[in-house]
């Protein structure tokens, strides 16, 4: 992941008129080489990269962009509910197959190299080598098919949802001049204490030597959360009661993270973006207060408990 965020860094000025492209390109160098081992290597145009992988990352950005235009769309909306298929809903079920026959093809590679022991280092240790090793454990009830749809979902979802928090990380260090400067001043510490030849390593990175970075994400995550905005389940039965409301059937309820967030009676300034809320101090002192109910891990984690 380092290797690919320095090949990402060396790209960035090709895409100064266009940021979302180049961060829905970082996230996805990113999250191929956790799910392949793969340095694809598409947020540097100066390096040579299979074309395929820059086919992936169009089709992926251009379909969910368009996906999600649609949900603000009361046309879309109401063709939806009639089974009108629209251009848009075409365009987007199109770029998404061109994404799942590009992963069908990585899957297939894969499985052949796996089989005949050809796998390098990197893929090895990837999340794919990994989940296929559980899979093939007599007690899993997960199919090789599975394995794949999961792993062809957290890549393709990753180009949409990793590249909007990189994109409120940038906005929240453009926006709090001072933030940024002591976290570059953390990292560069960092790198000088435990980095090689001047450059970031894992270590460096751990919450032991970057606590503020660490800090600085959790306060992204509560002013901008993603995934954990809204999410809406339908009743599926009467009887239900939560918190002392009494639920029928075909109720819809909507779960959301973002005014917790913000509540001043939770949080001390909430417009302000202030990382050090999020420093072990800070969370000792409102331990045993109403104000901890921030640091549960249901609170404090993307996606609710966090990767799972």
């Amino acid at each position: 992941m380092i290797l690919a965020a320095q090949h990402a860094s060396r790209g960035a000025p090709s895409f100064d008129s266009n940021l979302n492209e180049y961060l829905g390109r970082c996230a996805f160098d990113l999250f191929s080489t956790i799910m392949f081992g793969e340095l694809t290597k598409v947020a540097d145009p100066t390096t040579e990269t299979d074309p395929e992988n820059e086919r992936f990352v169009v089709n992926a950005a251009a379909g969910l962009g368009t996906s999600v235009e649609m949900l603000l769309r009361l046309d879309e909306l109401v063709a939806g509910k009639l089974g009108i298929t629209t251009k848009r809903c075409d365009f987007v079920f199109d770029a998404f197959d061109v994404c799942w026959e590009i992963a069908q093809q990585k899957f297939g590679s894969f499985l052949e190299r796996k089989a005949a022991r050809q796998l390098t280092e990197n893929e090895q240790n990837s999340y794919l080598f990994r989940a296929l090793e559980r899979q093939q454990d007599p007690s899993s009830n997960v199919t090789v098919e599975e394995v794949k749809e999961l792993a062809f979902t957290g890549l393709f979802a990753a180009v949409d949802t990793t590249s909007s928090v990189l994109g409120w990380c940038l906005f929240h260090m453009a926006a709090n001049v001072d933030v940024q400067q002591k976290l570059h001043q953390e990292l560069a510490q960092a790198v000088e204490k435990v980095g090689k030849d001047g450059k970031l390593t894992p270590e460096a990175v751990d919450r032991k030597h970057a606590p503020y970075l660490h800090a600085f994400i959790r306060e992204q995550h509560r002013m901008s959360p993603t995934g954990s905005i809204f999410v809406s389940k339908t009743i599926a039965r009467d009887g239900i009661n939560v918190n002392g409301v009494s639920m029928k059937s075909g109720d819809v309820v909507g779960l959301e993270g973002y005014s917790t967030g913000m509540d001043p009676a939770i949080v001390e300034d909430p417009d302000e973006f202030r990382p050090e809320r999020w420093l072990p101090d800070a969370v000792d002192a409102r331990k045993g207060t109403p104000k901890e109910v921030m640091d549960h891990p249901f609170m404090k984690d993307p996606f609710s408990q966090g990767k799972r």
